[in-house]
């Protein structure tokens, strides 16, 4: 098995030592490279280093690490180590491996680990095929969906939806996948000669458009599903629209 790399994020020395003590005793293949005792120390750490797994407790002092989360692109694991139960909704909408409440027992860290292992072995696959595909100028995306990998032609995408740290993918066929991915993640990945983003929660593939509706500020794609425009973004889809 690889080894892996992991931060802990505690305002309590007790508990850093506690953990510590526990994934040297149960997780072998994890290798603890930093600790941080609040929000200041872990994001000057992550500037530096990036751990593929991150133990963050929730109340850090006055701050809550959400706070973190929300200043930065972290690519690490997530997993969550708290007395208090009531941030477990907040933790999954920032993709969170795992929630453990303390005292953490063996198992559920175990658990955790390996949970968050697998998910951090299918993206670095994904990436090797993504790397792959570029390689023989294939245009395809590979997707994660369970324990599949689903490889989808450009041309198969509809239109890329947000939803906080996720993205909905819309395909033809009325094929649906959400990937725990961001919505920036594809917009620097699709091409953007055919993908545009209208607002901030949509990227649409441009062969699928019907119609620009002005006065709606809304796009209507050949599948009849109307997709909002920024008004910001207005401008340039109208330039776009002129020059196909």
């Amino acid at each position: 098995m690889r080894r892996y790399t992991c931060m802990i994020v505690d305002d309590e020395q007790d508990a850093r030592e506690a953990l510590t003590l526990l994934v040297k005793r149960h997780v072998g293949y994890l290798d603890i490279v930093a600790e941080a005792a609040n929000i200041e120390e872990a994001e000057a750490i992550l500037a530096r280093i990036n751990p593929d797994i991150l133990f963050l407790d929730v109340e850090l002092g006055h701050s809550l690490i959400f706070e973190l989360l929300g200043k930065q692109a972290i690519n690490a694991r997530l997993i969550f180590t708290t007395a208090h139960d009531q941030y477990a909704f907040q933790a999954i909408k920032a993709r969170a491996a795992d929630y453990l409440l303390k005292p953490i027992r063996s198992s559920e860290l175990k658990e955790a680990v390996d949970k968050a292992c697998t998910e951090l072995d299918k993206d670095h696959l994904i990436l090797e095929l993504n790397q792959l595909l570029e390689q023989y100028n294939v245009k395809r995306l590979s997707l994660p969906v369970k324990d599949q990998i689903r490889l989808a032609s450009l041309n198969e995408v509809i239109y890329c939806r947000a939803d906080n740290n996720y993205t909905q993918l819309e395909l033809v066929d009325n094929e649906q996948i959400v990937v725990t991915k961001t919505l920036k993640h594809f917009e620097d990945l699709l091409p953007p000669e055919t993908f545009i983003r209208v607002h901030q929660s949509y990227i649409v593939n441009t062969n699928y458009i019907k119609k620009l509706l002005l006065g709606e500020s809304e796009l209507l794609l050949k599948n009849d599903f109307s997709v909002p425009v920024s008004r910001a973004r207005k401008q340039k889809l109208k330039e776009f629209m002129k020059s196909a």
